[in-house]
């Protein structure tokens, strides 16, 4: 069944998605208290062969549990193993074919960027998962795939969610990480650490100042369509339209998810 097209839903918030072995009861209850947008209970990479009956016991266990109105995921083990029932998008095949991942099922809300498993398959030379490989002159070695990602993501209303950063005390080059995600449009990003899920959190919320300028956007827009019967109107030395309203829309929507509040 093929999804139909909806528009972005900015309202989930997924700005922090927290990678939790499946195999572990205790990390599983740890993560109850984080302050995660999402959690996603890894039986793949995270779970040893011998775990994985385990870990899928535990994770069918945890689902029936209270998150809190939390998002909560299950991340499954790759198709060419003998645990799997599906695939994942981590190869080159699979971003060869995102579209059609992208349509495949009405149930689909995200789309995930796995970048180990895709620098294997398209031979990249490092093994800095989520850092940039010495030598490469070309700025952002990731930036085709996440934009390719994002594209097919937004063409069928679902949000889009960057990978990990593997060096989990190098806080600072997990904020560049998130940070140039952030601004290239994705919603969210995978964690690995509970340290790495306050920057993630900051990274894709927007900032007040950006808040406080998309709240007077929206404002200004309604008097000036409402009242003023004009399609647009200079606010300070900017003129807005519909487009300035519309991105002002999505800030506010993503503002508030996050807890902010209008001035």
């Amino acid at each position: 069944m093929e999804r139909p097209n909806r528009p972005f839903d900015p309202f989930r918030v997924r700005r922090s998605c927290l990678a939790v072995p499946a195999s572990s009861e205790r990390f599983i209850e740890k993560a109850h208290g984080l302050p995660a947008d999402e959690v996603f209970l890894d039986l793949e990479d995270a779970v040893a062969p011998a775990a994985k009956a385990q870990a899928r016991a535990n994770a069918a266990a945890a689902v029936a549990g209270n998150w809190g109105g939390r998002v909560l995921a299950v991340r499954v083990n790759d198709a060419s193993s003998q645990w799997a029932h599906r695939d994942v998008i981590e190869d080159a095949g699979g971003l060869a074919a995102v579209n059609a991942i992208a349509a495949a099922s009405p149930r689909l809300d995200a789309l995930v960027f796995g970048p180990a498993d895709f620098m294997a398959s398209v031979g990249i030379r490092s093994l800095d998962v989520g850092g940039q490989p010495s030598g490469y002159a070309g700025g952002d070695v990731y930036h085709y795939a996440l934009m390719r990602i994002l594209i097919a993501a937004r063409a069928r209303g679902l949000q889009a969610i960057d990978g990990p950063y593997l060096k989990v005390r190098d806080t600072d080059g997990f904020r560049r990480s998130a940070a140039s995600a952030a601004a290239l449009g994705y919603d969210g990003k995978w964690v690995l650490h509970p340290d790495q899920i306050d920057a993630a959190n900051e990274a894709f919320a927007p900032s007040p100042a950006d808040f406080a300028r998309a709240t007077r956007i929206i404002e200004a827009y309604a008097h000036a369509t409402g009242v003023e019967a004009r399609g647009a109107v200079m606010l300070g030395d900017e003129m807005i339209d519909e487009a300035s309203h519309k991105m002002a829309r999505a800030i506010v929507a993503k503002g508030r998810a996050a807890g902010l509040t209008a001035p």
